[in-house]
């Protein structure tokens, strides 16, 4: 864990610097610190307490902070321990259990995801327009987001059981080709967790434990629970108070069901920067999660990003366009009150990367993309985009 570094926590202070060499932290520190007071003015940030970790070359940072309300009426400055909903990071979590399956031989790549789900599950194909040819969903394609699956399911409303998610898959149609096409599809992580219960016997929720959390110490990760009072108040678009149920839950956990801390994060980030033991549960399927697939866009990324193709691993994509001259490896994640984001830059041919990058905030409509893509240029001496700091005014 972090030691503690300078006065107490303020809301834009430096929550901590740990193991970091001196010439290291103090090339960047003052012009994360500056990033984060930026982004505080944004009208999206303005009430979210924001935590930023980094990772050079395995030296860890912790900053940020600010107040968070909890539901019993107490307020508390955030920390690394302080649990936030991450969203759609929890696809990385179902995508590294996938991977792990793949290398254990329980289940193959190409295969129907018809033929790992309950017997009688319709899932729908794909019917080729010129040939005639059926087209099937394979497993895989259920992780890269290349299945052709909706973004979710339109009747979907709280609570959204597994039996009505798998009854109503036949009043599905998919968008493109299996395959051919990026569409991102929460209904295809929910579909792919489905099919990682069916085959293990286990709930997703023990699969995570076993296979993730208890052996990589993340002691503050799990999934949502309805009063959980170790969960803050997240805040919505509107800025009032979110609602932490999702009308999908609890069909759709394995594609953003997930709680947990920037403490833990940040281990989870280590890991696959292939910063974390080689027989970590992580670190010994990357060459799985990071297999790429290069594809066209069928829709934009997420926070409204072009994207005329895109590099799909298992759950992580690849992009040029995050960073000046960089090749990063990224996931994001949206809830009605919380926003977060993971990433690192790859090592193109090295060991491990040399950088990344966690942002948690509790407020959804604060930019923590953008954010982390100011920090991560900063850390690697990179151009920063006028977005990431205020303009000069002429004469200073």
């Amino acid at each position: 864990m972090p030691r503690l570094v300078g006065a107490a926590i303020a809301a834009t202070a430096m929550l901590a610097a740990y193991g970091a060499p001196a010439s290291a932290a103090a090339s960047s520190d003052q012009t994360i610190r500056s990033v984060i007071d930026y982004y505080r003015q944004n009208p999206g940030c303005s009430r979210a307490a924001i935590l930023v970790g980094t990772n050079i070359s395995g030296a860890e940072s912790i900053y940020g902070g600010g107040l968070v309300n909890f539901p019993d009426g107490h307020a508390e400055f955030a920390g690394p321990e302080t649990t936030f909903q991450i969203g759609s990071i929890a696809k990385t979590f179902t995508a590294t259990i996938y991977a792990q399956m793949l290398a254990e031989g329980r289940i193959a790549a190409n295969q129907p995801v018809k033929a790992y789900l309950p017997a009688g599950t319709a899932v729908p194909s794909y019917r080729d327009p010129d040939s005639g040819e059926t087209v099937e969903i394979t497993i895989d394609q259920l992780a890269r987001h290349t299945s052709g699956l909706p973004r979710q399911q339109a009747q979907a409303a709280y609570p959204y059981s597994d039996d009505r998610m798998l009854s109503s898959l036949e009043r599905v149609t998919l968008r493109t080709r299996p395959g051919t096409k990026y569409v991102y599809s929460n209904l295809g992580t929910a579909l792919l967790a489905k099919a990682l219960e069916h085959v293990s016997g286990q709930s997703l929720a023990d699969l995570v434990e076993s296979r993730i959390t208890r052996p990589m110490g993340l002691a503050h990760t799990r999934f949502f629970s309805e009063n959980d009072p170790n969960l803050p108040t997240g805040i919505d678009r509107a800025d009032r108070p979110a609602d932490p149920v999702l009308s999908t839950w609890p069909a759709y956990e394995g594609s953003g069901g997930l709680v947990s801390s920037l403490g833990d994060m940040m281990r989870f980030l280590a890991a696959n920067m292939n910063r974390a033991p080689k027989d970590g549960p992580v670190t010994g399927v990357l060459d799985r999660l990071q297999a790429w697939q290069s594809v066209p866009c069928a829709t934009q990324l997420e926070g409204g990003q072009g994207c005329p193709s895109i590099d799909t691993g298992l759950a992580w994509s690849r992009l040029r366009s995050k960073v000046p001259g960089l090749s990063t490896i990224w996931k994001n994640g949206m809830t009605k009150g919380f926003s977060s984001w993971i990433g690192f830059v790859d090592a193109e041919g090295s060991p491990a990367s040399n950088s990344g990058v966690v942002v948690l905030a509790n407020q959804s409509s604060c930019p923590v993309g953008p954010l982390a893509a100011c920090v991560l240029a900063s850390i690697n001496e990179r151009p920063l985009a006028p977005t990431c700091l205020p303009p000069v005014k002429v004469g200073q």
